[in-house]
């Protein structure tokens, strides 16, 4: 069994059915820490060459289980907030790019 532990401190475990979006977040976690917010403008070319809708649906499925897991961890972990933020700002642009809204008639 693979584990992977991120940087907020969540474990994602190759049996867990969510750990490919889960290692994805990690990833970007971690390259959020150390590059910044050029971390999350990276991420978005990559995320949608490499992801397709239903995969893309997963991985927001994936940053709400690890947000509501921040939330339940708040009290053991250093700067939750600033998790859930890193990981609901990917979340929102991710859903900007997947379904852009349509112009009005």
């Amino acid at each position: 069994m693979d584990v992977a532990v991120g940087p907020d401190g969540f474990v994602a475990t190759s049996v867990a059915p969510d750990y490919a979006p889960q290692l994805l977040l990690t990833e970007y976690l971690r390259e959020r820490q150390n590059v910044g917010d050029k971390a999350l403008a990276d991420a978005l070319p990559r995320l949608r060459k490499a992801l397709k809708k239903p995969e893309l649906a997963r991985l927001i499925g994936a940053i709400h289980t690890r947000i509501a897991w921040i939330a339940e961890h708040e009290a053991e972990l250093s700067e939750p907030f600033r998790w859930q933020t890193f990981l609901a700002q990917l979340a929102r642009t991710c859903i900007r790019r997947a379904y852009p809204s349509k112009k009005p008639i």
